[in-house]
C-alpha cells in the first residue's frame, strides 16, 4: 500500500465497504475532531473500475465528516493508503476489521459482511480469530441469514432484540412467521428471551400435522385445542418412536432416489447452512433432515459441506493424492523450546545483530537493497514492533549492551540529518529508543530529509541507511539470523544468563544436557526445577568454579539445540535459502517439524532472505 493525498471530489465509497447502516450517525463530533486535530488515520481505497478516481473501502464515516466540512469552506486533500484494485477479499477483510475497531457496526451488516467473507473462502474459525471476536460471536451473525425479511426489518429498526432475532435464527421459517403473527397482533403475547426459547423448543405438546407417518398407526389419543383447530398428541414418547420411524424410512427413500448421502441430524441442532453450499442431485448433493422439538421434520436438498466440496474440486484436478498423502503426514514434532523462550532468544539476538550492522554499514546497505526487492516485512519503512513477551522480558532486553549502542548511533545520525555537530544539541533530545524509519508519513517530511542528506558524504548516508537497516530488522527472522552469521557475532559481548532465561528454560531434555554442558552431573529422575537450580549454581560458583563465558546454543549464529526436536523457525527460513548461497547450510538442522502454535515467517521473508544470500 502507498500514500497519496486524494481531492475529495476524487473519492467515493465503494461497494465492498462493510458498513452499510449508521455510517451518517453522529457525525457533528467526528467532523469537529477532523476541524480542530486533522483526518488522524488515513483511508483505506483503491482505483474505481472505471478509472475515474477511488473508490473508499474504510473509512466512510471520515469521508463523510469531511464533506460536511467542505459544505464551509475548502477541504485538503485527504490522506489515503491506496490498495490494489483486484483485491476484493482484502478490501473487505480492511474494511471489516477497520469498522470492528471504531464504531460497533449494526449485527446485520456484520452478518452481511461476514457472509461475503464465507463465499470467498474463509471459515468462521479464521474470520473469528483474524477480526479478534470470538467465533460464537460469527456464528450467531451468520445465522441471522435464515430470519424472514419481517423479523430482519424489526430487528434492524431495534423493536425486537439482537438475542431475540439470534434465537429466532435458529427456528424454521414455519414458526418464525407464527411468532411474527403474535408479534404483530396486539393483543397476543410474543414471548421474549427465555419464554422465547422455550416456545421455539415445542413443549410436550406436538401438533398432529407434523407428523410423517399415518396417523392411525398413533395408538395414543390426539386431543383438540378449545376451537378445534389444531390436534395433538398426548404421548410425545410415543409420537418420537414412531417419528423416528418414519424418518428413517425417509432417509432410505430418497437415497434410493439418487440422492448421495441423506444425513439426520440431532434434534433441535441448527443447519449452518453458509457452511455448504448449493449442489443439484446430479453433482454429488446431499439431504440433510432436521427433526425440530416441535416435532417437525426440515428437509434440505441439494447441499455439500465446503469441505467436501473443496475435496472434490481437488480430486477432479488430480491433487487428491498428494492431499491424502499430506493428512496421513505424521504431526509435527513438539517444539524444544516455548514461544516465550523463542521470543526471549529472538529480542537478545536481533538486538545484538542492530547494534552491529551499524558498525558495518557495508552489509547493512546489501541488507537493505536486498529487503527492498524482496519486499520484506518492516519496510514499509518501520521500525520493528516484535513486543516482548512478557516484562521481564523487556527488562532483559533493555539492561543488555546492544540497545544502548544503537540508541548511540540513532542519535549520531539524528544530528546529521539535523545540520548540528555539536553532542549536546536539541536534535539529540530526542527519545533514545524512538525509531528513525518511518518517523514521517508525508512527502514533505521525505524531501527534507534528502536535502539533509545530500549535504552528507557517501559514508555518514552509509552510516544512516545502516541505522535504519538495524531498526527494521524483524526480530526471530531468518535475515537476523543470516545477517549475525555474516557478522561473526558473539553474543557473549552483549548478553549474559539471568534469572529471565533460566526461568524460561522448560524443556526436561534440554534442560538436562545445558546442565552437563556447563560441568554438572543431573541425575537421571532430576526434575526440571532442580536441573535449572544445577545449572544456577554451576553458573554462579557456589561449591565449585564458576563457569564464565558460557553461550547456549540458541544465541549462536546460526541457532542450534539440545534435541533432535525443532528449536526456532528462523533457522528454518536461513536454512531455506541455503540453495542460493551455492549449497546446503553447515550444520543445517531440519526444522521442517517446528510446531504449529509459533510464529512462522512469511513466504515474503524467504524470499528476501535468499535476495540476501545471493
Amino acid at each position: 500500500m502507498k500514500l497519496h493525498d486524494i481531492p475529495l471530489d476524487h473519492l467515493t465509497v465503494a461497494a465492498s465497504n462493510s458498513r452499510t447502516h449508521g455510517a451518517g450517525d453522529d457525525l457533528e463530533s467526528l467532523a469537529a475532531s477532523i476541524r480542530a486535530r486533522g483526518l488522524l488515520h488515513p483511508l483505506l481505497v483503491r482505483p474505481a473500475a472505471d478509472g475515474a478516481g477511488f473508490e473508499i473501502v474504510a473509512g466512510q464515516r471520515r469521508y463523510l465528516a469531511c464533506r460536511r466540512l467542505a459544505k464551509d469552506g475548502p477541504v485538503a486533500p485527504l490522506p489515503c493508503r491506496v490498495l490494489d484494485a483486484t483485491d476484493d477479499a482484502a478490501a473487505l477483510d480492511l474494511s471489516l476489521a477497520e469498522n470492528l475497531d471504531r464504531l460497533p457496526m449494526e449485527p446485520f451488516d456484520q452478518h452481511e459482511a461476514f457472509a461475503r467473507l464465507v463465499k470467498l473462502g474463509q471459515g468462521a474459525d479464521a474470520i473469528a480469530a483474524r477480526f479478534g471476536v470470538t467465533e460464537r460471536r460469527v456464528r450467531q451473525r451468520l445465522a441471522l441469514a435464515g430470519l424472514i425479511e419481517p423479523i430482519k426489518r424489526e430487528a434492524r429498526t431495534g423493536a425486537i432484540g439482537i438475542a431475540d432475532a439470534q434465537a429466532l435464527a435458529l427456528a424454521t421459517p414455519k414458526q418464525q412467521r407464527e411468532w411474527m403473527k403474535l408479534y404483530r397482533d396486539k393483543a397476543q403475547y410474543a414471548p421474549r428471551g427465555g419464554p422465547l426459547k422455550a416456545w421455539l423448543c415445542g413443549g410436550a405438546a406436538i401438533a398432529t400435522e407434523v407428523a410423517l407417518f399415518p396417523l392411525e398407526d398413533y395408538e395414543g389419543r390426539i386431543v383438540a385445542d378449545l376451537f378445534g383447530e389444531h390436534a395433538y398428541f398426548d404421548d410425545a414418547a410415543q409420537f418420537w418412536t414412531r417419528q423416528n420411524r418414519a424418518i428413517a424410512a425417509l432417509r432410505d427413500r430418497l437415497l434410493a432416489e439418487g440422492w448421495a448421502r441423506v444425513e439426520v441430524l440431532e434434534t433441535g441442532e441448527y443447519f449452518r447452512g453458509w457452511e455448504h453450499q448449493r449442489t443439484g442431485q446430479a453433482e454429488g448433493g446431499w439431504v440433510f433432515l432436521l427433526p425440530q422439538h416441535s416435532g417437525e421434520v426440515v428437509v434440505c436438498e441439494g447441499y455439500l459441506p465446503l469441505e467436501e466440496a473443496r475435496r472434490q474440486a481437488r480430486q477432479a484436478a488430480g491433487l487428491e493424492a498428494g492431499t491424502d498423502a499430506a493428512n496421513d503426514a505424521p504431526k509435527p514434532a513438539r517444539s524444544e523450546t516455548t514461544q516465550a523462550l523463542r521470543n526471549y532468544v529472538a529480542l537478545h539476538k536481533a538486538a545484538a545483530v542492530r547494534h552491529a550492522l551499524t558498525q558495518h554499514p557495508a552489509i547493512a546497505a546489501r541488507l537493505a537493497v536486498a529487503c527492498l526487492i524482496g519486499g520484506a516485512e518492516n519496510w514499509s519503512v518501520r521500525g520493528d514492533r516484535t513486543p516482548p513477551h512478557n516484562p521481564a522480558i523487556e527488562a532483559s532486553v533493555r539492561a543488555s549492551a546492544a540497545p544502548g549502542g544503537l540508541a548511540s548511533e540513532r542519535a549520531t545520525v539524528r544530528r546529521w540529518l539535523a545540520g548540528e555537530t555539536d553532542p549536546a544539541s536539541p536534535a539529540a533530545a530526542d527519545p533514545s529508543d524512538a525509531p528513525l524509519a518511518g518517523s514521517g508519513s508525508s512527502d514533505r517530511r521525505a524531501a527534507e530529509a534528502f536535502e539533509r542528506l545530500l549535504a552528507l558524504s557517501d559514508a555518514q548516508v552509509l552510516q544512516v541507511l545502516a541505522v535504519i537497516a538495524a531498526e527494521a530488522l524483524v526480530a526471530g527472522g531468518g535475515l537476523a539470523e543470516r545477517a549475525g552469521e555474516l557478522l561473526h557475532l558473539d553474543m557473549r559481548r552483549f548478553w549474559q544468563p539471568d534469572e529471565t532465561f533460566l526461568g524460561l528454560l522448560t524443556d526436561k531434555e534440554a534442560l538436562a544436557r545445558i546442565a552437563a554442558e556447563v560441568g554438572g552431573s543431573p541425575p537421571g529422575k532430576a526434575t526440571s526445577k532442580e536441573l535449572r537450580g544445577l545449572i544456577r549454581r554451576r553458573l554462579r560458583g557456589e561449591g565449585c568454579q564458576p563457569v564464565e563465558h558460557w553461550l547456549p546454543r540458541y544465541f549462536e549464529f546460526p541457532t542450534r539445540g539440545y534435541t533432535e526436536r525443532p528449536v526456532a523457525e528462523a533457522r528454518a527460513t536461513r536454512d531455506r535459502a541455503a540453495p542460493c548461497r551455492g549449497g546446503a547450510a553447515p550444520d543445517a538442522e531440519d526444522e521442517t517439524g517446528f510446531e504449529a502454535a509459533a510464529e512462522t515467517e512469511t513466504e515474503t521473508e524467504t524470499e528476501t532472505e535468499a535476495a540476501f544470500a545471493a
